[in-house]
């Protein structure tokens, strides 16, 4: 029954925070019940009890032998602060996924407290300017941005208060960050593959700072007692040899699970069945197209919580600078 609640809980998830997004439009059509419910592992009867729920909630409507259609998010009134939450889009889709959907539903839940509103703007990473930043901010009266803007930004003047999820630049305490605590994924990491006694490790990370400080952390804590290490960076080629004793350390879950895909296809079985890997972020257990393997997870509906009540803090004290946030995630084995 637990695992049953958990598995339809996830499906409320799943449909409210792209709803929220923008992702599953006003009007639209969604999957079949039967679909979602093999998607989620949940029977018929729990997927269609679940989408009636949300109906009564306002946030579907049922046509009879057409399907569930969306209706538009439940409204909010129309609060006298609004703050602007920038989406990191690629290809048209939303960087990130699963962590920026559920950032965004804490972020939602926060701002609900304290009567604030929420704007919603998709920006490509490469496409954000400091004259786009002042567009944005002239409709509101703070910005939380979601994705590793800081990539490619290097510097930026803000005339508002902001705050950074996946950001690790505070652009001279002019942005808030709220990201997983470096050194204690790093720690626990370390313990992780400590237990299994690995005879060498490897390192996959993207370019991104938050991802590289990971790497370049854990890297340092293994060549710090003797150990041996290699960073690569970048998305791993397709045809990859693994080695048995080692450990793989991916920076972010959604590089292990393409390589996992990878392996699967060539072997059979997902990475995890005969290797020693370790994500972190824990998309895997929000995502149930995944496979299973161990990940440091964060709570990303806590940071977007986190995110809104720290911007929240700086517009009633605006003479305050921003601050960094750091959040402990937690070991979770398949």
């Amino acid at each position: 029954m637990g695992r049953r609640k958990a598995d339809s809980d996830r499906l409320v998830q799943y449909l409210e925070t792209r709803i929220l997004a923008g992702t599953f439009r006003a009007g639209e059509l969604l999957p079949s019940v039967r679909r979602l419910a093999g998607r989620f592992d949940l029977s018929y009867g729990t997927a269609y009890r679940t989408m009636e729920r949300l109906c009564t909630e306002g946030w579907l409507e049922k046509r009879l032998g057409d399907g569930f259609f969306v209706k538009a998010p439940p409204a909010a009134d129309d609060f006298g602060i609004r703050v602007g939450v920038v989406l990191e889009v690629s290809n048209e889709k939303i960087n990130s996924g699963f962590l920026c959907y559920h950032a965004l539903l804490g972020i939602r839940s926060a701002a609900a407290e304290h009567n604030i509103s929420l704007k919603i703007f998709y920006v490509h990473c490469d496409r954000l300017t400091e004259d786009l930043v002042r567009e944005m901010a002239a409709s509101v009266a703070g910005l939380i941005f979601i994705g590793s803007y800081d990539w490619k930004m290097w510097s930026m003047q803000l005339p508002c208060p902001a705050a950074g999820i996946l950001m690790l630049r505070a652009y001279n305490g002019q942005v808030s960050t709220v990201n997983i605590d470096i050194y204690d994924t790093v720690m626990q990491a370390f313990d992780f593959f400590g237990r299994a006694v690995v005879k060498r490790h490897v390192v996959y990370t993207s370019i991104r700072p938050i991802f590289m400080a990971i790497a370049q952390r854990y890297c340092d804590e293994v060549r710090a007692v003797g150990g041996k290490v290699e960073l690569i960076t970048g998305m791993p080629e397709e045809r990859l040899n693994f080695e048995a004793g080692v450990g793989y350390f991916f920076t972010s879950d959604q590089m292990l699970q393409q390589v996992s895909e990878w392996y699967k296809a060539r072997n059979g079985v997902p990475l995890s069945e005969h290797h020693l890997v370790l994500g972190v972020d824990g998309k895997r257990l929000i995502n149930p197209e995944y496979h299973r393997f161990p990940t440091i997870a964060l709570d990303w509906c806590e940071v977007g919580r986190a995110a809104l009540e720290e911007l929240y803090r700086r517009l009633n004290d605006p003479e305050s600078s921003g601050r960094s946030q750091s959040l402990c995630g937690k070991l979770i084995m398949p």
